[in-house]
C-alpha cells in the first residue's frame, strides 16, 4: 500500500503558523523528497526481513531432518 503525502496541506500548515510561503514549499519539498526515498527504503527492508525469516524456517527444517536421520543411524 502506497503512502501519501499531502505536500499542498503540509505548505499551508506551516503558512498558518507563520511560515513565509517560499519558506514552507522549500521545506516540505525536502521533507517530500526525504519521504520518498525513506519509504521504500523502509519496505525493501521488511521484504527482506520476511525473505531472512522464511529461509531460517527452511534451515531449521532441513536441521531437524538431519537430525532424525543422525537418530535413525
Amino acid at each position: 500500500a502506497a503512502i501519501k503525502l499531502d505536500t499542498f496541506a503540509c505548505v499551508k500548515k506551516l503558512e498558518v503558523a507563520g511560515v513565509p510561503l517560499k519558506q514552507a514549499e522549500a521545506h516540505v519539498g525536502l521533507i517530500s523528497e526525504i519521504f520518498h526515498d525513506v519509504v521504500p527504503a523502509k519496505q525493501a527492508v521488511s521484504e527482506t526481513e520476511s525473505k531472512i525469516e522464511i529461509k531460517l524456517k527452511e534451515l531449521e527444517i532441513k536441521l531437524k531432518e538431519l537430525e532424525l536421520k543422525i537418530e535413525m543411524k
